[in-house]
């Protein structure tokens, strides 16, 4: 019964949100149109800004209103005596987890994951859950009941020793890796470093560990930030120049090579102006090669102690490392990871088909 309220007060926010959301958008528009038709025309843009600022009064009591329903969910929700932050992780750690083949799905990708960070931590490389993995450790212990995926962060050189152990006698027999360029519109030539079981062929929907780059470097000041974001635009316009590879995953040697050498330009740029170390530095920086959106709005560079030294966390049943401040860490990325998630009712899951199905429950049955 409890959990229909839950559905139900979510189905509301969402409903609320979805219609904020097409608000903003619309008053965008109706601004960008009425500002290209104006060309000087003072008393018309005078009557524009008290326009959007009216509506915009709306929007904010609107995102009152949200607020003001949320912090009377927890005040229900909350025990005698309790603290908000133990009753937010109650609630959190008593949503019911995936089922069916979305948590078959996990299990064997969390399986996959105990086997990878193993290897790392038996051949001391650093690795720390990272983005929604993170999340699902510290709020759920596990998996964010709607999540499908694992991320981890690794710094450069050791993701790059770790992709050797994966190519070398056994590992080589059990999982398969790709480390590979290709293009995406928003991010320009990225890198991908996806670790799967040999079983489960890239292009099914069976998951895959995915693995994140990051940097040592000496820079955190006002313009650090700036300097990525510069660079990273030119890497995403040279991209756009780049035809050949606009189809994504392009395993080509010489596409590669040439994406390759796309990037390193940029990376050898960052590397001279933000004065990036091959090891030990005072911060570490989000790689110029991941996926990473332009308009994030945190600053993806951070003292070194926000990441080492690592502690650990359980993640389903098991405990990995995370990064030492990982709420600092964390926080700036996604806000209140302890809000109630507003994708928790919209999250949709890759549909299988049979022969993905088929697939899925017989590495399950095999794995685990």
């Amino acid at each position: 019964m409890l959990f229909e309220k839950i559905r139900e007060y979510f189905a509301v926010l969402k409903a609320q949100q979805t219609i904020l959301r097409d608000m903003q958008i619309r008053v965008q528009d109706i601004q960008d149109r009425v500002y290209d038709d104006l060309d000087k025309n003072t008393d018309a843009q005078i009557r524009v800004h008290d326009i959007q600022d009216r509506v915009y009064d709306v929007l904010w009591q609107q995102k009152t209103s949200n607020h003001q329903r949320e912090m009377m969910f927890w005040e229900i929700y909350k025990l005698p005596g309790e603290q908000l932050l133990d009753t937010k992780l109650r609630f959190f750690h008593t949503i019911p987890s995936a089922t069916g083949n979305e948590r078959k799905s996990q299990l064997l990708l969390a399986t996959l994951l105990k086997e990878i960070c193993q290897l790392c931590e038996q051949n001391e490389l650093p690795y720390w859950l990272d983005f929604g993995t993170l999340i699902g450790a510290i709020r759920h212990s596990g998996f964010i009941p709607w999540d499908d995926d694992i991320d981890i962060g690794m710094m450069r050189g050791d993701a790059d020793k770790l992709a050797q152990l994966l190519q070398q006698g056994k590992n080589a027999e059990r999982y398969q890796f790709r480390k590979v360029f290709f293009n995406q519109s928003e991010n320009g030539i990225i890198q991908v470093f996806q670790i799967r079981y040999r079983e489960a062929p890239f292009g099914t929907v069976i998951p895959s560990v995915d693995v994140f780059f990051y940097d040592y470097c000496n820079r955190c000041d006002a313009d650090s930030w700036k300097c990525f974001q510069q660079e990273k635009q030119e890497l995403v316009d040279e991209s756009e120049l780049h035809a050949r590879t606009q189809v994504p995953f392009v395993f080509d040697k010489q596409i590669n090579q040439e994406c390759a050498e796309i990037v390193d330009k940029y990376y050898q740029r960052l590397k001279e102006e933000l004065q990036y170390q091959d090891s030990d530095a005072k911060y570490i920086i989000f790689g110029i090669d991941n996926i990473h959106y332009l308009n994030y709005q945190d600053e993806h560079i951070f003292p070194k102690e926000y990441i080492f030294p690592l502690k650990k966390l359980e993640f389903e049943g098991h405990q990995y490392f995370v990064p030492n401040r990982y709420m600092d860490y964390i926080m700036p990325m996604y806000g209140d990871i302890f809000s109630l998630p507003s994708d928790m009712l919209s999250h949709k899951h890759i549909e299988m088909k049979a022969s993905d199905e088929e697939l899925l429950n017989r590495m399950y049955d095999k794995v685990l």
